[in-house]
């Protein structure tokens, strides 16, 4: 049997303590959950109600701090944009879209709203070639004649493209 060199098994237990050491420093660390994404942007935060060996993080938007309800709809049974409006509608003050412009709230009622989709979606219908399958672009700013052209695009069955309004005309034409 060949000699075995010495340096090689000291190397060897240099090594095998090194692991030992690193793993157990590091191992009461292993049951901690990985950091989330949006904790690394800054855009949430751990939740403080949790035993911390026990239990994984729960991140919250900083938009809604621990102590504030998450946001909800009127039902949980909304799930689409249409389903969110006829909701709307059943509730004691049924203004469906909030915007402001300058310094004045413009409210627009769940029935305003569903009346110019349902007329925005059947002139799309009408125009569109064939069978009504199409997609349309979309170039106004962020608004409510924006949502109720997306919302009819949806109730008509085409596909919407938002553009981005301040875009140039030619990378309009290019999309």
């Amino acid at each position: 049997m060949a000699a075995v060199d010495p340096a090689l098994v000291i190397a060897a237990g240099v090594a095998i303590v090194a692991a030992a050491a690193y793993f157990y420093y590091y191992s009461p660390q292993a049951n901690q959950p990985d950091l989330h994404p949006l904790q690394m942007a800054q855009q949430a935060s751990v939740s403080d109600v949790r035993e911390s060996s026990h239990e994984s993080a729960v991140y919250r938007s900083k938009l809604a701090p621990h102590q504030m309800p998450l946001h909800s709809t009127p039902s949980a049974k909304c799930t689409t944009l249409r389903e969110l409006f006829r909701a709307g509608r059943a509730m004691p003050r049924p203004d469906a879209l909030l915007a402001v412009k300058g310094d004045k709230l413009l409210r627009t009622s769940t029935a305003d709203v569903e009346t110019r989709v349902r007329a925005v979606a059947s002139n799309l219908s009408a125009r569109l070639p064939g069978d009504g399958v199409g997609s349309v672009a979309i170039v106004l700013p962020a608004s409510v004649p924006f949502a109720i052209a997306y919302q009819a695009c949806v109730e008509a069955g085409i596909v919407a493209i938002p553009i981005a309004y301040l875009e140039s005309p030619a990378h309009i034409k290019r999309i």
